[in-house]
């Protein structure tokens, strides 16, 4: 994405997620790059699995903003810091 936003001005600060899970029996593995979170759908509920790295993450950890403000606040896909303003990486991994 950083390669295209170069080449693409009107691209630039935008990002993207890599989530990838493996299941082996009654376990899951999650790897994730990049600020949003990943959650399950089961019987029609999401669940989250990992913390979302948005700036409207934060305030839901905080509990600066209700769940029903969050999901149509302006910022909600806007990090506090950019990811590849230096090639750098966001990574989280869990089990």
């Amino acid at each position: 994405m950083f390669t295209v936003a170069q080449a693409k001005p009107e691209l630039s600060g935008e990002g993207t997620t890599f989530v990838e899970m493996v299941f082996g029996g009654s376990r899951l593995a999650l790897a994730r790059v990049g600020d949003r979170g990943a959650c399950l759908l089961r019987q029609g509920r999401l669940h989250p699995l990992a913390d979302d790295h948005s700036i409207v993450g934060e305030f839901l950890r905080h509990h600066e903003i209700a769940e029903a403000d969050a999901a149509q606040h302006l910022h909600r896909y806007i990090r506090p810091e950019p990811l590849a303003s230096d090639h750098g990486r966001d990574t989280t991994a869990q089990k």
